[in-house]
């Protein structure tokens, strides 16, 4: 006679994130539980507003971030059904421009993309901030504030014959206001 043993069903609890808050570009842990002791996977619903790898969650842009929790089984255990959990993405709060470089991260182009409508954008030092590839797109209100150091960005300059594009790009619903600072 043949005996058969069905795979014991498992369950996965509820994903809680630690810091419990995420904004674009900063990340915070997953974690959950299956009931079996197997290791749980996530991964990114919405991968627009935010990527992980291993437990890792990482905001790309504001809005809200859905990240789902799985459990395959194995010999013993058949799969968990699916958890999901909804973690917001906010615009990023520090607004402190820390690179010259014309992208990347703590640039002027990152921040502005990055940052809050209605923002103040400082410096933490005294930059020369060289754009070599595109304009500055300003989409929403922001100010920029270069007080108590010395900054400039710059474009390609009047001298320019291949690449050439201006430094600010300000849509018609903004409203922008450049402080104590050289653009040329």
């Amino acid at each position: 006679q043949t005996l058969t043993v069905d795979p014991a069903s498992q369950t996965i609890g509820a994903i809680s994130f630690t810091p419990a808050t995420l904004a674009i570009n900063g990340t915070t842990a997953a974690s959950a539980t299956a009931t079996s002791g197997l290791a749980v996977t996530f991964t990114s619903q919405t991968t627009g507003v935010c990527t992980v790898s291993g437990n890792t969650v990482t905001g790309v842009a504001a809005g809200t971030c859905t990240i789902a929790a799985d459990q395959a089984g194995n010999a013993n255990y058949s799969a968990a059904t699916r958890v999901t959990e909804d973690i917001t993405v906010a615009c990023s709060s520090s607004v402190i421009v820390t690179s010259a470089a014309a992208s990347g991260a703590g640039s002027l182009r990152r921040i502005i993309a990055d940052a809050c409508p209605d923002s103040t954008i400082t410096f933490a030092s005294d930059l020369a901030v060289q754009l070599t590839t595109a304009e500055l797109a300003i989409s929403k209100n922001l100010t920029i504030d270069g007080t108590g150091h010395t900054v400039s960005v710059n474009g390609p300059g009047a001298s320019c014959t291949t690449t050439c594009f201006r430094v600010f790009n300000v849509s018609n619903s903004a409203n922008f206001t450049l402080q104590n600072l050289t653009v040329a």
